[in-house]
């Protein structure tokens, strides 16, 4: 019995011999009359039990079998659902294996077993808040994690993602070896031509997104009457009207951030369930994952409406998203470009005619395949072969060359006459009286 009930039965007991009234003891243990006249009752009838609950002993109808507790005791120590944390293997064992609990009823059925939470919480810095924005599309962020998403089941690899600030929803995603421009052309062109394109979008300063040579122009860049230098996807950005904003620290953008640690919690896991070793298999298994990811994580805007702007063509998106480097047209209307020489094709594989030192862009896609822009307008490539006269044989035959015999100099050579001073050729000469 504890303490309370000790002090419950004590009031009671003075009320049944009456050195209290009912009102007195009610107002002391902070009961209704009626209830302290139904443990009065109660202790008359059945003693000092009466005032423990009458479910005290008994299970409760609503407890969880001690069958379901070792079941998820099992499932949880079990390769593939290691380092889960509760939230997620919660979900996932009411996906996989029908057992629908809450958050709190599995973390404490581990804790018991001691099976740890894998994140370690640390003490919260105090920081500034932004807000989110108002509106879905008034600013997106993007950014690449590498890590060890395969485990050790492949290699490591980069994470490319995008998401949208008021919603934290996932816009795009992919893997890549590294992080680069193609991953992040890849995820743009995801996002902009499913949902349209951002007003700005937020960034760190990888060398992929911002150059490091931003003030120091090329005199074709001064020419073209630009101000900043620009990075590939910097130049993709500027073109279709997104405004670009820098962040000077990994805090300035948490957002995107905090997603990296949720995706390396749960799509780690996730990827192990489905036997996901490659980069190839990954990127096929990442737009349902987003799917599942948005309908768990995502918020409701302040505003429904969407800030969205119209997304181009699929062609000009693809022309902007990729690679370009510019060339100057030969004499022979062709252009070099990777150590191999291209010609421009248009219709029934004519070839377009180019005019000398004009210039032309060779667009490399994302998939590896090549293109050109030539006076605004797209044209294919084909390799031209340039037949180069065969290289001159420098061999010659051993047997027509006549050995040189060495020559012996002649007794009046100047070599054997000559002589820095008169004894010194007569000691030489008496030397050769001697040994001749």
């Amino acid at each position: 019995m504890s303490q309370r009930e000790v002090k419950k039965l004590l009031v009671i007991q003075k009320a049944i011999e009456g050195a209290i009234t009912v009102k007195e003891a009610a107002s002391i243990l902070a009961l209704s009359k009626r209830h302290v006249k139904r443990l009065k009752k109660g202790v008359c009838e059945k003693g000092a039990g009466a005032i423990a609950h009458g479910n005290r002993g008994k299970t409760p109808a609503n407890a969880i079998p001690d069958h379901i507790k070792k079941k998820v005791v099992e499932i949880a120590l079990s390769p593939p659902f290691k380092g889960a944390n509760y939230s997620h293997f919660t979900e996932l064992i009411a996906e996989m294996n029908k057992i629908f609990l809450s958050v709190s009823s599995v973390s404490r059925i581990l804790r018991k077993a001691h099976i740890h939470s894998p994140r370690k919480y640390r003490r919260a810095k105090y920081r500034k808040s932004r807000k989110r924005k108002a509106q879905e599309g008034i600013m997106v962020l993007i950014d690449a994690s590498p890590h060890a998403w395969f485990e050790d089941r492949g290699p490591i690899s980069s994470l490319h993602a995008i998401i949208d600030d008021a919603t934290g929803k996932l816009l795009g995603a992919t893997f890549r070896e590294n992080e680069d421009a193609t991953g992040y052309f890849i995820v743009l062109y995801q996002m902009i031509s499913t949902y349209g394109v951002p007003l700005s979008i937020y960034s760190d300063r990888h060398a992929s997104l911002v150059s490091y040579r931003a003030d120091q122009l090329t005199i074709e860049e001064e020419l073209a009457g630009e101000t900043v230098s620009y990075t590939q996807v910097g130049r993709a950005l500027k073109d279709l009207g997104i405004q670009h904003l820098k962040a000077l620290s990994p805090q300035a953008k948490g957002r995107i951030e905090r997603l990296f640690l949720t995706l390396q919690d749960r799509l780690i896991i996730e990827m192990r369930l489905h036997t996901i070793s490659d980069i190839d298999a990954a990127n096929g298994f990442l737009p349902s994952f987003m799917k599942k990811f948005n309908k768990r994580f995502a918020v409701e805007p302040d505003s429904l409406e969407k800030a969205y702007m119209q997304a181009p063509s699929k062609d000009i998106l693809r022309n902007t998203l990729c690679q370009q480097e510019a060339r100057k047209a030969s004499k022979g209307s062709t252009v070099s470009y990777g150590g191999k020489t291209y010609q421009l094709i248009k219709e029934k594989n004519a070839v377009v005619e180019l005019a000398p030192k004009s210039s032309v862009t060779i667009l490399t896609f994302n998939d590896g395949k090549l293109g050109s822009l030539y006076k605004d307008k797209f044209f294919k490539l084909k390799e031209f072969e340039v037949k180069k006269p065969p290289a001159k044989s420098k061999t010659t035959t051993p047997a027509l060359i006549k050995p040189k015999l060495p020559v012996k100099p002649s007794a009046n050579h100047p070599w054997r006459t000559y002589s820095i001073n008169k004894k010194s050729t007569r000691n030489y000469i008496e030397y050769q009286k001697v040994f001749t």
